[in-house]
């Protein structure tokens, strides 16, 4: 892991992903668990579009499943719960979101996500290695690494 300078550019990686720091707040490891590299590679964008409130919200969905003796979602599932979109508002760059379907009828599935957050995309760091997954998991499709 590196921490790139304020003029370093996060275009023309060799190699390299790019997290943002706050989704380890939030609960993620690298090498990803096999289930979220699944799921990201279903969802198809690179983990630096995805802000910190879809990580919340997928972190907390396979917690949840968990907890509750379901086992671990499937990308269907998670799906069923929550669209996955990519924001095209020039201020927005092209961050993907997630939202929850059917608030409406079901309520939320997951409570008390932040409203706004202003400053997650400046702290980032540069990823080189075995981040997908560990070294003995067979990777079927694997993550987009940029844009």
């Amino acid at each position: 892991m590196q921490i790139p300078g304020p003029l370093e550019s996060l275009s023309n990686l060799d190699g390299e992903v790019v997290f943002f720091t706050d989704v380890f707040k939030l609960g993620l490891w690298l090498p990803l668990r096999h289930l979220v590299q699944k799921i990201l590679a279903q969802i198809g964008y690179a983990p630096r579009q995805f802000n910190p409130n879809f990580w919340i919200m997928l972190l907390r969905t396979i917690m949840v499943f968990g907890k509750v003796g379901e086992g671990e979602p499937s990308y269907e599932q998670f799906a069923h719960l929550y669209s996955v979109t990519r924001v095209k508002s020039a201020d927005q760059r092209g961050w993907v979101q997630s939202n929850c379907l059917f608030v409406g009828q079901r309520g939320h599935f997951v409570v008390r996500v932040p409203s706004s957050q202003k400053t997650w995309h400046q702290r980032r760091v540069l990823v080189l290695g075995a981040w997908e997954s560990a070294p003995v998991v067979i990777v079927e499709t694997s993550i987009p690494m940029t844009f």
